[in-house]
Formats: C-alpha cells, sequence, structure tokens
C-alpha cells in the first residue's frame, strides 16, 4: 500500500532517488506502450487515442503528486509545481530542484525526513 501511497497521495515526502525511479518509471512505461501499440497494430486513431489518452491521464496524475512531495521534502508549497509553467526554462529550474538538490534535513512541516526513515527500517 506504502507505494501505492507513493505514487497517488500528494501528502508526505519523498527522495531524490524515489523522484527518479518514478520518472525512470514513466519512461520506461512509455516506451513498452509505444512497442505494444505497434505490435497489436491498432487498427484506428481512436484505438491509439484512447490507449495514450489513459496513459496521459494516469502519468499525469502520478507525475503531480511525485513533484508535490519533492517540493515538500524541499520544506516549500507543493504549488511551487507551478513553476513548471514558465516557458524555456520552468521545468529545467524544477528538473534541477527537485532531480538534484538535496531535501530538508530531519522532520518539517509535511513529514519526517525519507531519508532517516529508509535509513532506520530493517533490511
Amino acid at each position: 500500500m506504502k507505494g501505492l501511497n507513493t505514487l497517488l497521495s500528494f501528502q508526505g515526502r519523498i527522495s531524490r532517488s524515489t523522484f527518479w525511479a518514478v520518472v525512470l518509471m514513466n519512461i520506461i512505461f512509455l516506451v513498452i506502450l509505444g512497442v505494444v501499440a505497434d505490435v497489436m497494430e491498432l487498427k484506428s486513431d481512436n484505438e491509439q487515442a484512447a490507449v495514450g489518452l489513459t496513459y496521459l491521464v494516469a502519468a499525469f496524475w502520478i507525475n503531480l503528486a511525485t513533484q508535490f512531495k519533492r517540493w515538500h521534502d524541499r520544506d516549500r508549497s507543493g504549488w511551487m509545481i507551478l513553476f513548471n509553467l514558465v516557458p524555456f526554462v520552468g521545468w529545467l529550474y524544477c528538473l534541477f530542484v527537485l532531480g538534484f538538490l538535496k531535501g530538508t534535513s530531519g522532520a518539517n512541516q509535511y513529514g519526517p525526513d525519507p531519508l532517516a526513515a529508509a535509513e532506520s527500517s530493517p533490511p
């Protein structure tokens, strides 16, 4: 259940490694979806659009939740995600901050440190 919460919930914090895992998962899933659609030779544009739209809706929600939680890990409001809307540089700024900068050490207003929780968990 924790994995599903990580993907769908807008509450709490996640680490950079979880952020990159979700990004990589989305890329891999998109490639697999393209290969499957090609192999199945979807006959009509409607079938292709339905498959693509289903993926886009799910990926959009997962990406929003993931970015919100990374902003929370940086002790910022999840609404910082709106920087993605700044033309040309907004998404680069978000990718840099969320993907490369360390989160707040220790607990913050959004929850406990995800790295401390991972270190204290038994293997």
